[in-house]
């Protein structure tokens, strides 16, 4: 019997650009704010190939819920 295993695509940062009204587009990484708010580290984040974007200090609630998502699918736990 073949076992079929759903892959689980990695979550994309989004960001709002500063236009005449805020448009969202995908952004480089997660801010560290992000990862801190949901509870995984940067050793975490890199042991999972998420993509890290040190130089972001927004924190979206689309991403965190994003990075929950992921998580909850993958079985990690977070730090806290």
């Amino acid at each position: 019997m073949t076992r079929i295993v759903k892959s689980v695509d990695k979550p994309k940062p989004i960001i709002r650009v500063h236009v005449k009204r805020f448009k969202k587009r995908q952004g480089k990484g997660f801010s560290l704010i992000e990862m801190k708010e949901v509870g995984i580290d940067i050793s975490k984040a890199k042991k999972f190939k998420l993509r890290i974007d040190p130089r972001r200090t927004s924190n979206h609630p689309e991403n965190v819920n994003e990075l929950k998502k992921f998580i909850k699918s993958r079985g990690i736990h977070g730090s806290h």
